[in-house]
């Protein structure tokens, strides 16, 4: 799995500046990331586009990205059967309030965090 920290952030490319700029979010864990036409896309269906050579997120634009691999969490097969119990009604909420997409990219990334 992987996550993709985004850092030295700032509100308009063309902001200069005195520091190192924001700290941004970390995003994932992903299965794969992919960089097509200037725009970075998740496996969540999440499309961070580059303007002016910088990652924009959520009104940031971040200068620096940092990609790692996270390995799973390995649970007792008790755990990890609560743990799926668990997702399921999570996810079933989530369907609900944000419908079927929405759910099923929660499912995709939740669901492989922890193995046997």
């Amino acid at each position: 799995m992987l996550t993709l920290r985004l850092f030295h952030g700032r509100r308009s490319p063309e902001e200069s500046l005195a520091d190192w700029g924001q700290e941004g979010p970390t995003l994932g864990p992903f299965e794969s990331l992919h960089l097509t036409y200037g725009t970075l896309r998740l496996d969540e269906g999440i499309e961070l586009p580059l303007i002016n050579g910088l990652i924009h997120h959520e009104g940031v634009h971040y200068a620096d990205a940092e990609i790692t691999e996270t390995p799973p969490i390995t649970l007792p097969t008790q755990a990890l059967d609560t743990y799926r119990k668990q997702l399921a009604v999570f996810v079933d909420a989530v369907r609900e309030t944000a419908g079927d997409d929405t759910a099923e990219a929660i499912h995709r990334a939740l669901a492989n965090v922890v193995v046997r």
